[in-house]
Formats: C-alpha cells, sequence, structure tokens
C-alpha cells in the first residue's frame, strides 16, 4: 500500500469561519471547536511555509500577494524556492504549502508528504470548486479517488497557427497528425507563403523536443493512436504493468515525428512556452504549444535574451527584466492565431487483436494529453498548521486571485469556466484577448467531455520521460532505427518500475486513472 497519511480528521468549524471545513485527516490536536475560536482571524501570527518549486516568477507573485493575506488573516507566510530535483533529494517538504508541478503529484502522494482537500471543498460558496474545469477537479487534482490539490492552471497542448497565413493560402488547420506533417512540408516552402506575409528563411511547424518535452511530444502524437475507446492501457498494460512503448502505435508516432524533425534541420530544441514565443518571430506557419499570457510571454523573451547574451541553455532559471513583448514580432499589431485541437487520427490500434481500426464516425479523432504541464497547490502532511495552510491553498486558487497568479507564469493557464468570459488578462502586446477567449473555451470543450490520457503521470516520471526523449533523439539523429530506438526505451521503462520502492506498478495505474486499489 502506498505511504499516505491518514484521512480520520473530524472537523467542528464555526459555518462561514474561513475555510476551516476544507480538510481530512486532522490530528485530534488540531480539531477546531467553539472553545478554540476566540477571534474572526485565528490565524493571527501563523507565519505559514510557503514552498514554490519550479517557477521563479510564481515565487514572486506569491511573495507580492502576501499583503493581501495578512490584510485578511492577521497572518503571514514565507516563500522559499526549489528545483523539483532539490525538492525530491529531500526527506521532507520542510512547508506548511507547497505549489509545483501538475506531474509530481503522484510522487509527493505516494511519500506521504500531502494532505488531502476534504470534500466540503466543492459546496464552500467561497471556493466556487464547481467553476474549476470538470477534468482538473476529477482527474489532475486526484489521487486514485482522493483530491489533494487545487489548480492554478493546467495548458494543453494545442495547434497554433496563423490564421492570417492560412486564410490567404487557402488551407484549414490540420485535425490529424498526417494532415500536420502535410502542412509542415508545405509552408516550410516560402513560395507558398502569400507575398505580403513571406519571409526570408520558412518554418513549416515547431514541436517541443527541449529536454524532456522530447517525449511528451512523442507520447503527445502517439495518443491519436493508442487511445482505444475499449481499452484502459494507452501507454502502460494496465494489468500487467508492461510498458507498451514498443508498440505499433507509439513506433508510427516515432517514424512520422522522425521524418518532419528532419524536415526542420538545426531548428533548435524548445520548450512549449519558447515554441510560443517563436511565433511572433513572423516566419513561423504553427506550432504544438499552448498559448501564455503577454506577462508569462515577456518572461520567456526576456530569459530568452539573457540565455543568450550570457551563453546559458534557455531551461536556466534566469531573471526577467522588462523587455517589451512587442519587440517578439516583425509586423504590428497582435498576430492572428488560431487554436486547433491537438491533431489525431482516424485509426487506432487495438491490442487485444493486435490490428488498427477505423475511429467511429461518432468519435473524436483528437485524444486530449492530461498532465502536460500547469501548477497544484497543496497542503503538506505534517504541517502543524493544517488549517492556516487550507485557508491559503484556497485563497490561491479561489475565484478573486487565481488569474493575478496565473498570468505571470508560462506553466498555467486558465483554470476556470468563469475566466473564460474575461480574456483579458491574459492578453496585451502582440497577445490578442481573441487567442485566450479561444484558448479558454477549447479548454473548457476538451476538459469536460473529450477523450484523454495522461503523458506518464507516475513517480519518477522525469526518468520515464528522459528515456523516452533519448529514444526521439537517437531515431530523429539516425542513430536507431525509432522501433530499435523504442524497444530500448522499453526496457528502461522496465527499470524503472522496478524502482517504485518495492511496490509494483499495477496499483499505480490504476490509481493515476482515479481507481482504488
Amino acid at each position: 500500500m502506498p505511504n499516505t497519511p491518514p484521512s480520520s480528521w473530524r472537523h467542528g468549524m464555526l459555518v462561514g469561519l474561513f475555510c476551516l471545513t476544507l480538510l481530512a485527516g486532522c490530528r485530534e490536536a488540531d480539531r477546531a471547536t467553539l472553545d478554540d475560536v476566540a477571534e474572526v482571524r485565528p490565524f493571527a501570527g501563523v507565519e505559514l511555509r510557503v514552498l514554490i518549486v519550479d517557477d521563479a516568477d510564481l515565487a514572486e507573485a506569491i511573495r507580492q500577494s502576501q499583503g493581501e493575506w495578512q490584510a485578511r488573516t492577521d497572518g503571514g507566510y514565507l516563500v522559499t524556492e526549489a528545483t523539483s530535483a532539490e525538492l525530491l533529494d529531500r526527506s521532507a517538504l520542510n512547508a506548511d504549502v507547497v505549489v509545483y508541478p501538475d506531474a509530481m503529484l503522484p510522487e509527493l502522494v505516494e511519500r506521504g508528504w500531502l494532505m488531502p482537500l476534504d470534500e466540503s471543498v466543492v459546496v464552500d460558496p467561497q471556493v466556487k470548486w464547481a467553476d474549476v474545469f470538470e477534468m482538473l477537479q476529477l482527474r489532475e487534482t486526484r489521487w486514485g479517488p482522493t483530491t489533494y490539490a487545487a489548480p492554478l492552471g493546467s495548458p494543453l497542448l494545442v495547434c497554433l497557427y496563423r490564421r492570417d497565413l492560412f486564410e490567404q493560402a487557402g488551407r484549414q488547420p490540420p485535425s490529424t497528425w498526417a494532415e500536420f506533417d502535410e502542412l509542415s512540408a508545405y509552408f516550410a516552402d516560402r513560395k507558398h507563403w502569400p507575398e505580403s506575409l513571406r519571409p526570408d528563411t520558412a518554418v513549416g511547424s515547431l514541436e517541443p523536443t527541449a529536454d524532456q518535452w522530447a517525449g511528451v511530444t512523442l507520447l503527445a502524437r502517439a495518443a491519436g493512436y493508442a487511445k482505444h475507446r475499449d481499452q484502459y492501457s494507452t501507454f502502460f498494460d494496465i494489468a500487467s504493468g508492461e510498458p507498451l512503448i514498443d508498440t505499433p502505435p507509439v513506433v508510427r508516432a516515432l517514424e512520422e515525428l522522425t521524418t518532419v524533425a528532419r524536415t526542420r534541420g538545426s531548428t533548435a530544441a524548445l520548450t512549449p512556452p519558447q515554441a510560443f514565443a517563436a511565433l511572433f518571430e513572423g516566419n513561423v506557419a504553427m506550432a504544438i504549444t499552448w498559448p501564455t499570457s503577454a506577462e508569462a510571454l515577456r518572461s520567456v523573451a526576456a530569459a530568452a535574451a539573457h540565455a543568450s547574451a550570457h551563453d546559458h541553455s534557455p531551461d536556466d532559471d534566469l531573471p526577467v527584466d522588462d523587455s517589451p513583448v512587442d519587440d517578439l514580432k516583425g509586423n504590428s499589431g497582435p498576430l492572428d492565431l488560431g487554436v486547433a485541437p491537438l491533431p489525431g487520427s482516424t485509426v487506432v490500434y487495438h491490442h487485444p487483436s493486435s490490428a488498427w481500426q477505423d475511429r467511429r464516425d461518432d468519435e473524436d479523432t483528437s485524444v486530449t494529453v492530461l498532465g502536460v504541464s500547469g501548477r497544484l497547490v497543496s497542503i503538506a502532511g505534517d504541517t502543524p498548521h493544517p488549517a492556516a495552510a487550507a485557508q491559503l491553498v484556497t485563497t490561491l486558487c479561489g475565484p478573486g486571485q487565481v488569474t493575478t497568479l496565473a498570468i505571470t507564469s508560462p506553466w498555467c493557464t486558465l483554470s476556470r469556466v468563469s475566466q473564460t468570459l474575461e480574456p483579458e488578462p491574459w492578453a496585451g502586446g502582440p497577445v490578442a484577448v481573441e487567442l485566450p477567449a479561444d484558448y479558454g473555451a477549447h479548454l473548457e470543450q476538451r476538459l469536460t467531455t473529450s477523450p484523454f490520457c495522461f503523458a506518464v503521470r507516475l513517480p519518477q516520471r522525469r526518468e520515464y520521460l528522459v528515456a523516452l526523449g533519448s529514444a526521439v533523439q537517437m531515431a530523429i539523429d539516425g542513430t536507431q532505427t525509432p522501433a530499435e530506438a523504442l524497444s530500448a526505451a522499453a526496457d528502461a521503462w522496465r527499470t524503472i518500475a522496478e524502482q517504485h520502492d518495492g511496490q509494483s506498478l499495477e496499483p499505480l495505474l490504476r490509481r493515476n486513472l482515479g481507481l482504488g486499489d
């Protein structure tokens, strides 16, 4: 069984007194009663420790919001930062509240470091949990059937395309990867660009392949081929724990990715935010990425400029200056970008029969890939201030503050239906207000009704993605065929799976899907 914190608390808080009923699992000594609550601000003098993982921009925004917290509660908090590697080297969180990448939730829960959120959060009028996109409520914030976090926004990979270019060229955005690859080759030839938009050097498409993103991109391509309506298993066999990344749907995806990547030549390996920024250089037809806010885009551009000037890797944690985002574009006015779903497939692989099948006419060809990015906020399992920590979690992620924080980070996005009605905070400079509005509508639709899978949501996720990314690079470089590279990656995944603290992989795969053991 996983090392998870107990969930036997009982709450006897005063109704309407902040969010003291948000927790389950409290020790008896932490139970608030009528005798305990003697003032309107029960957190006066409480100094919380807030740990921010892998997000310097978000850390600074949370520091700057401390005044509002102090005014409301007479309490305070101290923000510290760590990388995910530094955090996983620790023996404890050493925090009361932790803000971290979505995909780290399984690792932190399995270590017993997070406290569940009580189900009463869904009825609290201040939190407005029903306003949160459905799959964030039911999938990304849960491990097994238990909710452990509140979201600051989880981007989905989409195809962003130059709408003006496509319209003038008489082309439609791609709905399948075959169409994406054909359009990529088409627009890589500058003669197919209208003269008014024609760049000196044309780039047909971009896909994120920096570091672990190569593995994520491969899984995003493979999802449409691998996610069958009658199967739980996508990239692992849920019954045996056996990796499926060396099977036909993933091999096909890597063969296609290898072909299109080679046509891009020496194009730099980028993260999704860097791919989004590259669209504003004016010579890229489309990109697999997500739109960030104008404020976050400024941060990405400034970090890239700093890295170039100081010979740093674009993935380094770099300071941000006030360079205007307008410098990113070569034309005047916002860029006309359209939002299309992540490309998919009209055929899907059926493992029991070892055969390809046509998707039904009523099936969506696109599969939503969850766990790609985003930030979650949780209560530390051993905090001495669980009620105050719960209040801070719901304050940071609540409707009053979530947008102010999320727009500062390139790894966050809209998380609530209400945000889609007010997209203006996400716009500015080259980011037209129509873009976050369209993307918000896309998120609302895809995070409600679409077929989905996760991009490896397990403990030791980074190790899985590094192994898969190595396979991608070897295939692109020609060191190995796609099938050979994926066979080696599957062997690496088996080795990684053996290191889950003696646990078999099958229960973890079930928890990933929200199922019990």
